[in-house]
């Protein structure tokens, strides 16, 4: 497998460690994979992910308005802002 970096490999390590079973899953090998990268990494936090690493960007997706207000209390498991940060306008 392919990483970006050391920092991918072992963010990659620790969303394993969180979801032990999606080793055998693809669909969850791949999340981990993604979520893992240092740029995406950064906008959640581990320890409150329960179902999968892109909890916090389905809460996002069911109500974005209402997220970005919760998220800017700190009430989120993530922030979106720092995806944005990677558009080039």
């Amino acid at each position: 497998m392919f990483f970006v970096n050391e920092e991918h490999e072992r963010n990659f390590d620790r969303c394993l460690a969180k979801w032990p079973g999606s080793e055998r899953n693809p669909e969850y090998l791949s999340a981990c994979y993604i979520a893992a990268h240092p740029e995406i990494f950064k906008c959640f936090d581990l320890s409150k992910q329960e179902h999968g690493p892109f909890d916090w960007y389905f809460d996002y997706l069911h109500d974005p308005d209402d997220f970005i207000q919760r998220s800017n209390k700190g009430e989120t498991s993530g922030k979106v802002a720092p995806l944005t940060e990677l558009i080039a306008w």
